[in-house]
Protein backbone atom coordinates (compact mmCIF):
# COMPACT_ATOMS: atom_id res chain seq x y z
CA UNK A 1 0.00 0.00 0.00
CA UNK A 2 1.06 3.48 -1.32
CA UNK A 3 1.52 5.97 1.60
CA UNK A 4 1.29 9.55 0.42
CA UNK A 5 3.90 11.56 2.01
CA UNK A 6 2.83 14.73 0.68
CA UNK A 7 1.54 17.45 3.25
CA UNK A 8 -2.03 18.19 3.90
CA UNK A 9 -3.02 22.06 2.28
CA UNK A 10 -3.70 24.72 5.04
CA UNK A 11 -7.36 25.13 5.78
CA UNK A 12 -9.47 27.29 4.00
CA UNK A 13 -9.80 29.29 6.81
CA UNK A 14 -6.11 29.87 7.59
CA UNK A 15 -5.58 30.63 3.73
CA UNK A 16 -8.39 33.63 4.42
CA UNK A 17 -7.10 34.63 7.02
CA UNK A 18 -3.30 35.01 5.78
CA UNK A 19 -3.98 36.44 2.50
CA UNK A 20 -6.48 38.93 3.61
CA UNK A 21 -4.50 39.93 6.49
CA UNK A 22 -1.62 40.51 4.55
CA UNK A 23 -3.03 42.60 2.03
CA UNK A 24 -4.54 44.89 4.49
CA UNK A 25 -1.44 44.98 6.38
CA UNK A 26 0.72 45.84 2.95
CA UNK A 27 -1.98 49.00 2.23
CA UNK A 28 -1.78 50.28 5.77
CA UNK A 29 2.01 49.74 5.86
CA UNK A 30 1.91 51.74 2.32
CA UNK A 31 -0.20 54.91 3.62
CA UNK A 32 2.22 54.84 6.02
CA UNK A 33 5.22 55.45 4.01
CA UNK A 34 3.51 57.81 1.94
CA UNK A 35 2.76 59.51 5.43
CA UNK A 36 5.90 60.04 6.34
CA UNK A 37 7.62 60.74 3.12
CA UNK A 38 5.08 63.47 3.08
CA UNK A 39 6.23 65.01 6.18
CA UNK A 40 9.36 64.93 5.08
CA UNK A 41 9.25 66.14 2.05
CA UNK A 42 7.16 69.22 3.97
CA UNK A 43 9.87 69.89 6.25
CA UNK A 44 12.30 69.56 3.09
CA UNK A 45 10.17 72.25 1.40
CA UNK A 46 10.12 74.40 4.39
CA UNK A 47 13.50 73.91 4.90
CA UNK A 48 14.54 75.01 1.80
CA UNK A 49 11.90 78.07 1.94
CA UNK A 50 13.45 79.49 5.12
CA UNK A 51 16.81 79.45 3.59
CA UNK A 52 15.78 81.20 0.57
CA UNK A 53 14.46 83.96 2.57
CA UNK A 54 17.70 83.72 4.53
CA UNK A 55 19.53 84.17 1.57
CA UNK A 56 17.86 86.47 -0.35
CA UNK A 57 17.98 89.13 2.92
CA UNK A 58 21.72 88.68 3.17
CA UNK A 59 21.82 89.17 -0.44
CA UNK A 60 20.81 92.27 -0.57
CA UNK A 61 22.23 93.84 2.72
CA UNK A 62 25.94 92.48 1.50
CA UNK A 63 25.19 93.96 -2.51
CA UNK A 64 23.74 97.47 -0.88
CA UNK A 65 25.31 100.02 -2.56
CA UNK A 66 27.36 102.98 -0.90
CA UNK A 67 27.18 100.71 2.65
CA UNK A 68 30.51 100.35 4.08
CA UNK A 69 31.45 97.04 5.07
CA UNK A 70 31.34 97.10 9.24
CA UNK A 71 27.23 98.31 8.31
CA UNK A 72 26.69 95.44 6.36
CA UNK A 73 28.08 93.05 9.01
CA UNK A 74 26.23 94.95 11.52
CA UNK A 75 23.15 95.02 9.66
CA UNK A 76 23.67 90.97 8.90
CA UNK A 77 23.98 90.10 12.78
CA UNK A 78 20.36 92.28 13.47
CA UNK A 79 18.93 90.58 10.57
CA UNK A 80 20.13 86.80 12.12
CA UNK A 81 19.04 88.01 15.69
CA UNK A 82 15.07 86.69 15.10
CA UNK A 83 16.36 83.02 13.46
CA UNK A 84 17.25 80.76 16.22
CA UNK A 85 18.06 78.03 14.23
CA UNK A 86 20.20 79.51 11.11
CA UNK A 87 23.99 79.62 11.51
CA UNK A 88 26.16 81.73 8.82
CA UNK A 89 29.81 82.00 7.99
CA UNK A 90 30.51 84.52 5.44
CA UNK A 91 34.36 85.08 4.38
CA UNK A 92 35.96 87.25 1.53
CA UNK A 93 39.14 85.97 -0.08
CA UNK A 94 41.19 88.39 2.31
CA UNK A 95 39.17 87.46 5.26
CA UNK A 96 37.75 83.64 5.89
CA UNK A 97 35.82 84.81 8.67
CA UNK A 98 34.50 88.21 8.33
CA UNK A 99 31.22 87.10 9.72
CA UNK A 100 30.17 83.94 11.77
CA UNK A 101 26.90 83.43 14.36
CA UNK A 102 27.95 84.03 17.45
CA UNK A 103 26.18 80.82 18.87
CA UNK A 104 26.77 79.09 15.74
CA UNK A 105 28.63 76.07 14.91
CA UNK A 106 31.94 76.44 12.84
CA UNK A 107 30.99 75.73 9.36
CA UNK A 108 34.43 75.92 7.88
CA UNK A 109 35.16 72.50 7.31
CA UNK A 110 32.73 72.67 4.65
CA UNK A 111 34.61 74.82 2.49
CA UNK A 112 37.48 72.40 2.63
CA UNK A 113 34.63 69.43 1.38
CA UNK A 114 34.58 68.32 -2.00
CA UNK A 115 30.29 68.43 -1.78
CA UNK A 116 31.06 72.46 -1.59
CA UNK A 117 32.41 73.24 -4.94
CA UNK A 118 30.08 71.18 -6.67
CA UNK A 119 27.05 72.44 -4.75
CA UNK A 120 28.31 76.54 -4.83
CA UNK A 121 28.42 76.05 -8.75
CA UNK A 122 24.23 75.20 -8.25
CA UNK A 123 23.27 76.68 -5.35
CA UNK A 124 21.71 73.59 -3.93
CA UNK A 125 20.56 73.06 -0.85
CA UNK A 126 23.03 69.77 0.90
CA UNK A 127 23.07 68.60 4.02
CA UNK A 128 26.22 68.13 6.35
CA UNK A 129 26.91 66.34 9.67
CA UNK A 130 29.45 67.05 12.15
CA UNK A 131 30.02 65.53 15.54
CA UNK A 132 32.01 68.27 16.38
CA UNK A 133 28.93 70.99 15.83
CA UNK A 134 27.54 72.18 19.20
CA UNK A 135 24.21 72.22 20.00
CA UNK A 136 22.32 75.54 18.21
CA UNK A 137 20.77 77.80 20.37
CA UNK A 138 16.85 76.54 21.37
CA UNK A 139 18.07 72.86 20.86
CA UNK A 140 20.14 71.99 23.89
CA UNK A 141 17.05 69.98 25.38
CA UNK A 142 16.97 67.84 22.37
CA UNK A 143 18.05 64.15 22.91
CA UNK A 144 21.31 64.00 21.35
CA UNK A 145 23.50 66.88 20.12
CA UNK A 146 22.53 69.28 17.18
CA UNK A 147 24.67 67.63 13.94
CA UNK A 148 22.94 68.07 11.01
CA UNK A 149 22.24 70.99 8.94
CA UNK A 150 20.79 71.83 5.83
CA UNK A 151 23.18 74.59 4.04
CA UNK A 152 22.90 76.43 1.47
CA UNK A 153 26.29 78.11 -0.10
CA UNK A 154 26.17 81.34 -2.29
CA UNK A 155 28.51 83.96 -3.66
CA UNK A 156 27.72 87.95 -3.84
CA UNK A 157 29.53 90.53 -5.86
CA UNK A 158 29.65 94.11 -5.01
CA UNK A 159 32.20 97.07 -5.88
CA UNK A 160 34.35 95.88 -4.34
CA UNK A 161 35.00 92.43 -3.41
CA UNK A 162 33.40 88.64 -3.60
CA UNK A 163 31.56 87.25 -0.81
CA UNK A 164 30.56 83.83 -0.19
CA UNK A 165 27.99 82.94 2.07
CA UNK A 166 27.16 79.59 4.31
CA UNK A 167 23.76 79.71 5.33
CA UNK A 168 22.76 76.76 7.44
CA UNK A 169 20.01 75.23 8.73
CA UNK A 170 19.62 72.65 11.98
CA UNK A 171 17.10 70.04 11.39
CA UNK A 172 17.54 67.82 14.11
CA UNK A 173 14.08 68.84 15.50
CA UNK A 174 12.48 67.54 12.60
CA UNK A 175 14.92 64.30 12.20
CA UNK A 176 13.92 63.84 15.79
CA UNK A 177 10.24 64.61 15.08
CA UNK A 178 9.96 61.76 12.10
CA UNK A 179 12.04 59.68 14.72
CA UNK A 180 9.41 59.83 17.39
CA UNK A 181 6.97 59.47 14.39
CA UNK A 182 7.87 56.35 12.91
CA UNK A 183 8.81 54.51 16.25
CA UNK A 184 4.98 55.58 17.19
CA UNK A 185 3.82 54.34 13.62
CA UNK A 186 5.23 50.89 13.75
CA UNK A 187 4.13 50.65 17.32
CA UNK A 188 0.12 51.35 16.09
CA UNK A 189 0.84 49.22 13.44
CA UNK A 190 1.93 46.20 15.13
CA UNK A 191 -1.34 46.94 17.63
CA UNK A 192 -3.79 47.37 13.87
CA UNK A 193 -2.01 44.55 12.76
CA UNK A 194 -3.22 42.08 15.09
CA UNK A 195 -6.49 43.59 15.36
CA UNK A 196 -6.92 43.05 11.72
CA UNK A 197 -5.83 39.56 12.04
CA UNK A 198 -8.41 38.92 14.66
CA UNK A 199 -11.17 40.74 12.84
CA UNK A 200 -10.43 38.31 9.54
CA UNK A 201 -10.65 35.38 11.81
CA UNK A 202 -14.18 36.48 12.81
CA UNK A 203 -14.99 36.91 9.74
CA UNK A 204 -13.86 33.96 8.19
CA UNK A 205 -15.11 31.70 10.70
CA UNK A 206 -18.71 33.75 10.18
CA UNK A 207 -18.37 33.44 6.65
CA UNK A 208 -17.88 29.19 6.73
CA UNK A 209 -20.48 29.04 8.68
CA UNK A 210 -23.31 27.66 6.11
CA UNK A 211 -20.19 25.22 4.58
CA UNK A 212 -19.85 23.85 8.60
CA UNK A 213 -23.61 23.34 8.87
CA UNK A 214 -23.96 21.16 5.42
CA UNK A 215 -21.26 19.47 6.74
CA UNK A 216 -22.90 18.63 10.05
CA UNK A 217 -25.95 18.00 8.11
CA UNK A 218 -24.53 15.43 5.51
CA UNK A 219 -22.46 13.66 8.73
CA UNK A 220 -25.91 13.19 10.30
CA UNK A 221 -27.31 11.08 7.15
CA UNK A 222 -26.87 7.33 7.76
CA UNK A 223 -28.53 4.31 5.92
CA UNK A 224 -31.21 4.98 8.16
CA UNK A 225 -31.97 8.25 6.81
CA UNK A 226 -31.44 8.17 3.29
CA UNK A 227 -34.30 9.81 2.40
CA UNK A 228 -33.04 13.10 3.79
CA UNK A 229 -32.35 16.02 1.65
CA UNK A 230 -30.55 19.11 1.60
CA UNK A 231 -32.40 22.12 0.86
CA UNK A 232 -30.57 24.38 -1.53
CA UNK A 233 -32.38 27.04 -1.34
CA UNK A 234 -31.18 27.50 1.93
CA UNK A 235 -27.79 27.34 1.52
CA UNK A 236 -25.71 30.19 -0.13
CA UNK A 237 -24.89 30.10 -3.78
CA UNK A 238 -21.62 29.23 -3.83
CA UNK A 239 -22.71 26.16 -2.24
CA UNK A 240 -25.82 25.43 -4.02
CA UNK A 241 -24.08 23.13 -7.15
CA UNK A 242 -22.54 21.20 -4.36
CA UNK A 243 -25.99 20.54 -2.45
CA UNK A 244 -27.65 19.69 -5.54
CA UNK A 245 -24.92 17.04 -6.97
CA UNK A 246 -25.13 15.97 -3.07
CA UNK A 247 -28.61 15.16 -3.74
CA UNK A 248 -28.17 13.46 -6.36
CA UNK A 249 -25.64 11.23 -5.03
CA UNK A 250 -27.47 10.20 -2.00
CA UNK A 251 -30.78 9.51 -4.17
CA UNK A 252 -29.04 7.19 -6.27
CA UNK A 253 -27.41 5.24 -3.00
CA UNK A 254 -31.19 5.43 -1.83
CA UNK A 255 -32.26 3.79 -4.94
CA UNK A 256 -29.52 1.39 -4.64
CA UNK A 257 -30.48 0.31 -0.71
CA UNK A 258 -34.24 -0.30 -2.50
CA UNK A 259 -33.54 -2.27 -5.12
CA UNK A 260 -31.11 -4.43 -2.78
CA UNK A 261 -33.98 -4.74 0.23
CA UNK A 262 -36.43 -5.57 -2.69
CA UNK A 263 -34.18 -8.57 -4.01
CA UNK A 264 -33.71 -9.71 -0.81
Amino acid sequence: MRVNLRRRPFSLATRLTFFISLATIIAFAAFTGMMLHSVEKHFAEQDVNDLKQVNATLSALLTAPNTPEAEKITNIGNALASYRNIAVLLRTRENPQLYRSPNGPDLSPIFASSQFAQELKTQQMFRWESSSMPPMLGHQGSAKPTTTYRVIASTFHDNQRTYTLLTALSIDFHLHYLDELKRNLMMIAAAISLLIIGIVLIAVRKGHQPLRDVSMEIKNITSDNLDVRLEPERVPIELEQLVISFNQMIGRIEDVFRRQANFS
